[in-house]
C-alpha cells in the first residue's frame, strides 16, 4: 500500500531540512573557526615563552658551570695541595695548612653572599672516604662554616665517583635530583643540581673536588610566572621524570620511588625521548587536539659533553580551558531556535492542510486563473473555508498587482530584519520596544509578549544603564549615536555590546531604532593581549629586532638597564649602543657563530644612554620562519656589573695585602717569574731587594699593633715613590718587603751600581722621621741585593740570596745595603765614594 504525504507536508518537512542542514553547517564553521583563532594565537605565544625561557634556563646553568671552576681556582685550593704535601706548611707562601683553610671559607662564604641561587659549597679530598675537607653553607638564611667535627665523607656519592674520572677544567653537572644528605642544615629536602671540577696536585693527580650545590626551585618555579591562568608548565629530565608539575607533589616523585613520566600524560612528547640520531629532528614539538587541548614543549641541552643529558621544557593548555574561552554559539540558544522551528514548523504544516483543502473544488477555477482570466469570479457556496478561499481569490483577483507588491514588500523588510548581524530593535521616546528581531528574544531570553511590555532600561545596571539614557537621549537630540555597555540577560547573564541609534519618523510618530553587536570576542582578545604583554614584560631585557637587524621591539626591562626609551630605539641597529671595546674580528665571529649553528652567548660590553659603558652576558637566537629563513634575532642579556666587581673584590683578597694595598706573596711571584723569563729573552739583568725595618718588634711593643700598622703603610709608600711604575713592591709579611726591579742594564757592574743607588734612595727615605698620630718615631731598614740574569737560578734561590744579604747588612750595623756577591759588593762601596755627596 503506497503512503501518501501531502503537499502541506512535503513543503513543511523540506523546508525544516534546509534550515536544519544550513544551521548545523553554519554553527560548525563559526565553531570551528573562534577555535582555531584562539589556538593560533595562544601557540604564538608559548613558542615565544618556550624560547625565552630555554635561553635562561640554558644561561643559569652555563652560569653554575663557570662559577665552580672560578673557586676550583681561587689561590687557597692550590695552596692547600701544598700544604698537605709538605707537613701542613706551604713552601712557597710560607703559610700554614690552617692559614689556607681559613682564607678558603672567607672565600665560599663571600660567594655564597654574592649568590643566594647557591646554597652550599664544599672542598673534598680525594684520598681514602672523600672526606670533606671544607664546607660552607646557608641555614636559615645565615651562611655558616660547618665545624670539623661536622664535616662527612663523601666516597659514596655519584657525584664524588664522577668527580675523579673528571680531566683539568672539566665539570660534571649532576642529576637533578632532591638533597636529603644528613648534615645539609635544612628539614625539607631540597631540589638541587650539583657542579663539581676537580683540582690535582702538582704531579698531575686528582687531589680533591670543589662541589657547588644549587637551589632550583626558583629556576623552574620562574618557568610558570606570567602564564595566562589555566595554561600549565612542566619541566622534566631527560628520562622524562617530573621536575616541575603545577600539582606539588608529582615533582621530584621519583625520588620517593614512583615511576611517573611526563609521557604517561601526554604520550605524543615519546619522540622527544629518543635516541640522540633523532635530536636534531625535533628540537620543538607542538600538538593540539580536540581531547588533549594545546602542548607545545622543547629541549634545553646544558651539558655541551654529553648531548642525551637534557630539560624538556612543555606549556600545556587544557582542552577545558579552550572550551571556556572559545564559547562559540550557546547551546541553550541553539536548543531555543530548534524548538521554535518545530514549532512554526509544525503550525505552518496545519495552516497549508487547512489551506489546501478546498482545491478539489476550485481545480477548474484555479486553471483558469493561472491561464490569465482575471475576469471569472468563483461562487461562495455555504461559506465558511470554502466561501473564504474564494472571496480571498476574487479579492486577490482585484488586487492582484498591488496586492503582490506589498506582500513582497513585507517579506522582505522582514526577512532584512532578521537577517541582519546581531539584534535589531525600534523604541519610542521612553525606551519602549516596538519592535525587534528574533536575536535579541535569544539573547534577552525573553518571549515577544515579555518584551512588549518592557524598557530596554530594565536590561542595564549601573553606569551602563546611565550610557543607555544618555545615548538615547543623544540619538534624539542629534539623530544618532553609539555607545558600550554590558547587557544582562533575563537569567543575569551579562554580554558586552556595542550599540548603534538613530532618530527616524514611523509614520508621523518619532523613534529610535539601532543595531546591538556582541563584542565579547573583541574584549577576550583585548585582555590576551595584556597577558602576553606582561609576558613579555620579564626581569630580563630583551631586544627583538628584524632580519636585517632593525629593532622591533624592547621590553620595559631593557629600558630600565640601557636607559634607552623604547621609541628612540625602534627601527635602529643595536650596534648604536656599542661600547667601543670589541673589534671588528669579534663581531665577525659572532655573525659566524649566528649564521652557523643559530645561536651565540657570551658576555660583550656596551654603552648605556648616559655613555656609561658596563659588560652584559648575552645570548642571541635565530628565529627562522616555515621556510627555513631567518625572520627574527631575540636577544636577552643581563647586566652583571655587581658580579665583575665581586670577583674583582675575591682577586683582590686574593692577590694584593690587606694593609698596605701592595701585591702579596703570590702576586709577586706570578710577576718574578714573567721578569725572569723577559730577562732571558731580552738578555739583560734584573735585582731583588730584600728590605727589613730594624727594631720593628720595639715600636708594637711599646706603642701597639695599631702604630705598627700606620709604620707599615707609611713605609710602603715611601718605598713605592722610590722605583719606577713598572717595578713591583710586594710586602711578603710582618715588617718583610721585596722591590722586583727589571729591566736594569746589559752590563753587570751598571746594573749593580743602578740597584744600589734605589736601594741608598730607599734607605735614606725609610730613614726619616715618621709622624705616627701625635708621636714622632725613627726607623731604618736593612737592605739586601742580588741581581738575577734570566732563567739560570730557580726563583726561590734568588729570594734567599737577597735574604742572606739583608741578614749581612744587619750584622753590619743596620741600615746598610749589602750585595749578596762580594765582588758585587766591593764594586758598589769603590763607586759609592765616588759619587758626589759621599764621605769621600
Amino acid at each position: 500500500m503506497r503512503i501518501r504525504i501531502g503537499l502541506s507536508a512535503r513543503i513543511t518537512l523540506a523546508a525544516l531540512l534546509l534550515v536544519a542542514v544550513g544551521g548545523l553547517l553554519w554553527i560548525g564553521k563559526e565553531n570551528d573557526q573562534l577555535h582555531q583563532i584562539y589556538l593560533s594565537d595562544r601557540s604564538a605565544d608559548l613558542e615565544m615563552a618556550l624560547h625565552v625561557e630555554k635561553v635562561r634556563l640554558g644561561q643559569s646553568i652555563e652560569t653554575l658551570r663557570q662559577d665552580v671552576v672560578f673557586l676550583a681556582n681561587t689561590p687557597p685550593i692550590p695552596g692547600l695541595v701544598r700544604a698537605s704535601t709538605n707537613y701542613g706548611l706551604d713552601p712557597r707562601d710560607k703559610n700554614t695548612y690552617a692559614t689556607w683553610e681559613g682564607r678558603l671559607q672567607e672565600i665560599f662564604a663571600a660567594f655564597l653572599r654574592a649568590h643566594p641561587e647557591y646554597y652550599q659549597v664544599r672542598y673534598i679530598g680525594a684520598a681514602g672516604e672523600g672526606m670533606e675537607l671544607v664546607r660552607v653553607e646557608r641555614r636559615n638564611g645565615r651562611v655558616e662554616v660547618v665545624p670539623h667535627e661536622a664535616l662527612q665523607a663523601r666516597g659514596d656519592r655519584d657525584y664524588f665517583r664522577a668527580g675523579l674520572m673528571l680531566t683539568a677544567g672539566r665539570v660534571y653537572l649532576s642529576e637533578f635530583d632532591l638533597d636529603q644528605e644528613k648534615g645539609r642544615g635544612d628539614d625539607q629536602p631540597v631540589p638541587t643540581l650539583r657542579a663539581v671540577t676537580t683540582v690535582f696536585d702538582a704531579s698531575g693527580r686528582v687531589f680533591g673536588m670543589v662541589v657547588i650545590n644549587k637551589d632550583v626551585r626558583t629556576l623552574f618555579d620562574a618557568s610558570s610566572t606570567g602564564l595566562p591562568p589555566g595554561v600549565n608548565g612542566y619541566v622534566a629530565d631527560q628520562q622524562g621524570h617530573y621536575l616541575l608539575h603545577h600539582e606539588a607533589e608529582r615533582a621530584f616523585a621519583f625520588e620517593s620511588g614512583s615511576d611517573e613520566r611526563i609521557t604517561d600524560d601526554f604520550p605524543s612528547l615519546a619522540p622527544m625521548f629518543e635516541e640522540q640520531t633523532k635530536l636534531n629532528k625535533l628540537s620543538f614539538h607542538a600538538v593540539s587536539g580536540a581531547d588533549s587541548g594545546y602542548l607545545a614543549a622543547e629541549r634545553v641541552f646544558f651539558d655541551t659533553g654529553d648531548p642525551s643529558r637534557f630539560l624538556l621544557l612543555a606549556y600545556h593548555v587544557p582542552a577545558q580551558l579552550i572550551s571556556r574561552q572559545v564559547t562559540g554559539i550557546p547551546l541553550p540558544s541553539i536548543m531555543q531556535a530548534v524548538i521554535v522551528m518545530l514549532v512554526v514548523s509544525l503550525a505552518f504544516m496545519l495552516i497549508l492542510r487547512h489551506t489546501f483543502a478546498p482545491l478539489k473544488r476550485i481545480t477548474a477555477a484555479a486553471m483558469d486563473i493561472a491561464a490569465g482570466n482575471r475576469s471569472i469570479r468563483l461562487p461562495k457556496k455555504g461559506g465558511g473555508e470554502v466561501g473564504e478561499l474564494a472571496e480571498a481569490l476574487n479579492s486577490m483577483l482585484d488586487k492582484l498587482l498591488s496586492s503582490d507588491q506589498i506582500e513582497r514588500e513585507n517579506a522582505f523588510r522582514k526577512e532584512l530584519i532578521e537577517s541582519l548581524p546581531g539584534i535589531f530593535y525600534m523604541l519610542d521616546m521612553h525606551g519602549r520596544f516596538l519592535m525587534w528581531n528574533r536575536n535579541l528574544e535569544q539573547v534577552l531570553q525573553c518571549g515577544p509578549e515579555e518584551l512588549a511590555t518592557k524598557s530596554a532600561l530594565e536590561f542595564f545596571k549601573g553606569e551602563h544603564k546611565v550610557n543607555i539614557e544618555n545615548a538615547i537621549r543623544q540619538t534624539i537630540e542629534m539623530g544618532s549615536a553609539s555607545v558600550e555597555a554590558v547587557l544582562l540577560a533575563k537569567d543575569g547573564t551579562a554580554t558586552p555590546y556595542h550599540f548603534t541609534g538613530r532618530f527616524v519618523l514611523r509614520g508621523e510618530t518619532p523613534v529610535v531604532i539601532g543595531l546591538g553587536r556582541d563584542i565579547s570576542e573583541q574584549k577576550r582578545a583585548e585582555e590576551e593581549l595584556r597577558v602576553a604583554a606582561a609576558t613579555f614584560e620579564t626581569h630580563d631585557p630583551i631586544i627583538i629586532t628584524n632580519a636585517r637587524s632593525s629593532i622591533i621591539r624592547v621590553n620595559r626591562a631593557f629600558t630600565e638597564i640601557t636607559g634607552y626609551a623604547a621609541e628612540e630605539v625602534l627601527g635602529k641597529n643595536p650596534s648604536m649602543m656599542s661600547s667601543g671595546r670589541h673589534d671588528k674580528s669579534f663581531y665577525a665571529a659572532m655573525w659566524k657563530q649566528l649564521a652557523t649553528t643559530g645561536s651565540w652567548a657570551g658576555e660583550i660590553w656596551d654603552r648605556r644612554k648616559n655613555g656609561e659603558i658596563y659588560p652584559k652576558w648575552m645570548t642571541i637566537t635565530a628565529v627562522k620562519n616555515g621556510q627555513g629563513a631567518v625572520a627574527q634575532y631575540v636577544a636577552i642579556f643581563s647586566d652583571i656589573t655587581a658580579r665583575k666587581q665581586e670577583e674583582e673584590e675575591i682577586r683582590s683578597m686574593a692577590f694584593y695585602d690587606v694593609l698596605t694595598r701592595l701585591p702579596n706573596r703570590r702576586l709577586f711571584l706570578e710577576r718574578f717569574q714573567a721578569a725572569l723569563a723577559a730577562s732571558a729573552r731580552y738578555d739583560d739583568h734584573g735585582a731583588i731587594l730584600f728590605i727589613d725595618l730594624d727594631n720593628f718588634k720595639l715600636l708594637n711593643d711599646t706603642l701597639g699593633h695599631d702604630y705598627g700598622d700606620l709604620l707599615l703603610v707609611e713605609v710602603a709608600k715611601r718605598i713605592k715613590s722610590c722605583v719606577r711604575e713598572i717595578d713591583t713592591v710586594s710586602r711578603l709579611g710582618g715588617d718583610e718587603f721585596v722591590v722586583l726591579l727589571e729591566n736594569i742594564s746589559s752590563e753587570r757592574e751598571d746594573s749593580a751600581l743602578k740597584a744600589g743607588l734605589v736601594a741608598e734612595k730607599i734607605r735614606e727615605s725609610l730613614a726619616r722621621i715618621y709622624h705616627l698620630k701625635a708621636c714622632e718615631h725613627s726607623n731604618s731598614p736593612s737592605i739586601g741585593i742580588s741581581l738575577y740574569r734570566g732563567n739560570a737560578e730557580s726563583m726561590e734561590v734568588l729570594l734567599k740570596y737577597a735574604d742572606s744579604a739583608m741578614y749581612q747588612a744587619k750584622s753590619a750595623g743596620r741600615n746598610n745595603v749589602r750585595f749578596y756577591e762580594p765582588e758585587l759588593q766591593r764594586y758598589w762601596e769603590a763607586m759609592a765614594g765616588k759619587l758626589p755627596g759621599s764621605a769621600q
